[in-house]
C-alpha cells in the first residue's frame, strides 16, 4: 500500500473511532438515565426496542454537538476546507460534499452537519444531500451489541 493510502486509512479509522465514541457516549448517557429501558433487544436485560429511548437520544446528542460546533465557528471552517477540495476535484459545493462524506460515518444524522445551509441549497443540490441517506442502513436505529 502506498504512503498516501496508509495516511487515508489512518484518517478514516480515526474518523470512525471518533464517531463511534460519540454514539457510544450518547448510548452510555441514555443507559445511565433510563437503565434497562435503554438496553437494545438481543442484549442481556433488554426490555425490547423502545424508539424514544434507544434511537432518538443519539440524534438529539449529535444535534446538540453540531449546534455547539456551529456556535464556536468550527463547522464553518470544516465546510470551507471541504469546499476548496471538492470544488477543485468534482465541482460541488462544500456543504453538499461534507454531508455526503459524513453519511459514511453518521447516517441520517449527517444532515445536521449542514443544517444552516439546507435553506439556501438549490433544487439540484438537495437530492445530493437527501438521497444517499435513504440508501444507508442507519446505525443510530440499528440494535446495539454490548
Amino acid at each position: 500500500m502506498s504512503c498516501a493510502g496508509v495516511i487515508l486509512l489512518i484518517a478514516f479509522l480515526f474518523l470512525n473511532d471518533f464517531t463511534m465514541g460519540i454514539t457510544d457516549s450518547s448510548f452510555e448517557g441514555t443507559r445511565f438515565l433510563f437503565g434497562r429501558l435503554a438496553i437494545a433487544p438481543g442484549n442481556e436485560g433488554s426490555l425490547g426496542f423502545i424508539l424514544a429511548l434507544q434511537a432518538l437520544p443519539s440524534i438529539v446528542f449529535f444535534a446538540a454537538l453540531m449546534e455547539l460546533l456551529y456556535y464556536l465557528g468550527i463547522m464553518e471552517r470544516i465546510i470551507g476546507i471541504f469546499a476548496r477540495i471538492f470544488v477543485k476535484v468534482m465541482g460541488i459545493r462544500g456543504a453538499e460534499s461534507l454531508c455526503a462524506s459524513a453519511q459514511i460515518f453518521l447516517g441520517i444524522e449527517s444532515n445536521l452537519t449542514v443544517r444552516p445551509y439546507l435553506k439556501r441549497m438549490t433544487r439540484s443540490e438537495l437530492p445530493v444531500v437527501l438521497k444517499p441517506e435513504m440508501q444507508l442502513r442507519q446505525s443510530s436505529t440499528a440494535p446495539r451489541q454490548g
